[in-house]
């Protein structure tokens, strides 16, 4: 098996109505990691830095403030920062997003922090969870903790946490206008008509920001959200699983990552 790469991406201040093929952030000279490069003898203190991919290659990218390894406990824990306003870093292409924020505390900066694993093999930020790519941004994109698979092969009730083999940063998501604060909750379906599928915890949303987000949270043991018919599944983190959704320019649709999401069931093994 081909050992996992952990790509990063940081983005900032792009207007969505700048972005293009042809458009790359300016080359910027990146922060020296600090902390101890060489191998301690402890099997999860060795992890490499070049286990995690850190692209700059994404409109907006740019480099993370900070990447900072401490060797001074159990294991190997690797901190990066990523600065800048509304900064958010995205983790192996959309699996998940870290926004500023997301801490309780606003200051125009996201943190990641990662474990390296038992045979140092990988940067991680659970025990089940692989972080291959990460990707540093400054955006106005809502955050989403999304997972895709095709073909899915998933069984109700089952947390499903998959190697993870990319992380990336993205900003301008998209443009900020006010029709895209009507979409109907009726856009989307929610079923509970297969085994093991129940009500969801909660359906909120949220209108204060450029547009209306949307926040549909399962909770249950293994608690997992099927989207689409199987197209995608979010997995349970902590005994939740939760899907952020955005409302599109036109008001016609619940959109995740550019996908359209008219239906979705949340599940769990609840004994």
């Amino acid at each position: 098996m081909r050992s996992p790469t952990l790509v990063l991406l940081c983005l900032v201040g792009y207007a969505a109505s700048t972005l293009g093929d042809g458009l790359k952030p300016s080359p910027s000279p990146r922060p020296r990691p600090t902390g101890s490069t060489s191998a301690p003898s402890s099997d999860c203190k060795a992890c490499s830095w070049d286990l995690l991919a850190i692209s700059t290659s994404t409109a907006g990218s740019h480099d993370f403030a900070s990447d900072v390894v401490d060797t001074s406990g159990a294991c190997a824990v690797r901190t990066l920062t990523c600065a800048g306003e509304k900064a958010n870093i995205e983790i192996n292409y959309g699996w998940g997003v870290i926004a500023d924020g997301d801490d309780g505390v606003v200051n125009d900066a996201a943190t990641l922090q990662l474990t390296c694993n038992a045979g140092s093999t990988a940067w991680t930020i659970t025990t089940s969870t692989t972080v291959n790519r990460v990707d540093f941004s400054s955006a106005t994109k809502a955050p989403t903790f999304i997972q895709f698979f095709t073909p899915v092969s998933s069984v109700k009730g089952v947390s499903m946490r998959p190697t993870l083999v990319t992380v990336l940063c993205l900003a301008a998501y998209v443009a900020s206008t006010s029709a895209c604060k009507s979409c109907s909750n009726d856009l989307v379906t929610i079923s509970k008509k297969t085994a093991g599928s129940h009500a969801f915890a909660s359906d909120t949303v949220d209108n204060n920001g450029s547009c209306a987000v949307r926040t549909l949270t399962c909770k249950g043991k293994q608690a997992n959200i099927e989207i689409n018919y199987g197209v995608g599944v979010i997995p349970d983190v902590e005994g939740k699983a939760t899907l952020k959704l955005m409302c599109n320019s036109a008001s016609t649709a619940w959109t995740v990552e550019g996908t359209t999401v008219n239906r979705v069931e949340c599940a769990s093994g609840r004994d």
